[in-house]
């Protein structure tokens, strides 16, 4: 290869990393993640699953506070176990405004996320392992019998 052919290399070689970068630069005021719209992000190649009815995707600690003022039942989802519904959001251990900031809002739900649940079934439906929370439980046996039962006639139906 001589000169003017290293020189011609080179500038085609400039080209397409110039070409490669422009293409993946973000243009000025786009954020790095959509803001969301029900629908989780992709995981490890597959196409993203929809938030199904039933089921509130908390993603800002303003709603998760809220949520939790309110009594609402909260399913909390994290990679190392099943799924946890706690009835008893307030005064559970499991459920608290650090593990929440750790997981949606540094995390972006990465090792989990956090739900409000409306619809038991639901929540069978899209996580067959989905478990009550034990403290929960014996904070309000009656509560979580109840809720065990909902879920449990989940599998009996598959219309639901």
């Amino acid at each position: 290869m001589d000169q003017a052919e290293r020189a011609a290399y080179a500038d085609a070689h400039q080209a397409t990393l110039g070409h490669a970068s422009r293409s993946r630069a973000r243009p000025a005021g786009v954020p790095d993640r959509a803001p969301s719209d029900g629908v989780q992000p992709r995981r490890r190649g597959r196409p993203p699953l929809p938030t199904p009815r039933g089921l509130t995707e908390l993603t800002t600690e303003e709603a998760f506070v809220d949520a939790v003022a309110a009594g609402d039942v909260i399913l909390k989802t994290d990679t190392a176990g099943p799924p946890k519904i706690h009835t008893q959001p307030a005064l559970c251990s499991g459920i608290t405004k650090e593990d929440f900031r750790s997981k949606v809002i540094i995390g972006s739900g990465k090792n989990g996320r956090y739900f409000r649940l409306t619809d038991p079934a639901a929540a069978k439906r899209r996580w067959p392992r989905v478990a009550l929370c034990g403290i929960c439980k014996r904070l309000d046996p009656g509560e979580a019998k109840a809720l065990d039962a909902a879920i449990s006639a989940s599998n009996l139906d598959p219309e639901r």
